[in-house]
């Protein structure tokens, strides 16, 4: 991917979803080492939920309309910025290569 890759979204926005990010990542740390099993296969699942989760808390409402969409079996955020009306959401950087 290119490092010249433009987001239209305000510098603090983007510091809140980043924020919101880290914190989702940060709660998932700490939910697999408190649970242990002998298999890892809803980790990957669990981890986007909680990333999902921060990330439709952090963003104000006031500025965002903030959904869940369904796509197959995956659940996505859909984050709306109401003054650009540009909509945004949350992949890894192999998906959107895809």
């Amino acid at each position: 991917m290119s490092n010249d890759l433009i987001i239209d979204m305000e510098i603090e926005d983007k510091k809140i979803i980043v924020q919101a990010l880290q914190n989702g990542v940060e709660r998932f740390d700490e939910h697999i080492s408190n649970i242990r099993t002998v298999t890892n296969m809803g980790y990957t699942g669990t981890k986007w939920d909680m990333i999902n989760t921060e990330c439709r808390d952090a963003l104000p409402e006031k500025k965002y309309d903030v959904v869940v969409c369904k796509r197959g079996v995956w659940h996505l955020v859909l984050m709306y910025d109401k003054d650009t009306k540009t909509l945004h959401t949350l992949m890894k950087e192999k998906r959107y290569e895809d």
